[in-house]
């Protein structure tokens, strides 16, 4: 079974449905909480009880994004929209990522010498689709 090769510079990532200009990468993890079932007299744990899931996240943008700007100022939240595809020009979506109610929580700047400016935002959704 050959392994599905996705194209970063072929695939698109929107904000509200706008493409984010800038974009260099955007990284994410989907966490869920978990509580270990210790057994009585044992080290090992006998079972695992799940809680809530959700997404942390960053988007490092070159140079800065007033979208991005907007929404961290005004804490609204929004939706983040992947479509991924392969590295043929005519490619069609392969998958496709919707991160739901997002919030950015923070960001972090720097200027390299020699460089650009890159803003990096951190996020959090509440949910992967």
């Amino acid at each position: 079974m050959a392994a599905t090769i996705l194209s970063a510079n072929r695939s698109n990532v929107l904000v509200n449905g706008q493409a984010l200009e800038g974009l260099q990468e955007i990284t994410y993890q989907t966490v869920r909480s978990h509580e270990n079932i210790a057994a009585i007299g044992s080290p090992e744990r006998v079972g695992v009880v799940f809680g809530p899931t959700h997404v942390v996240g960053t988007l490092r943008i070159r140079s800065g994004s007033t979208v991005l700007e907007d929404l961290l100022k005004n804490q609204t939240p929004f939706q983040i929209f992947a479509s991924l595809k392969h590295g043929q020009a005519e490619a069609e979506s392969v998958m496709e990522i919707s991160l739901d109610e997002v919030y950015l929580h923070g960001k972090s700047f720097g200027l390299a010498a020699g460089g650009v400016v890159e803003t990096i935002y951190q996020f959090t959704a509440t949910r992967e689709r």
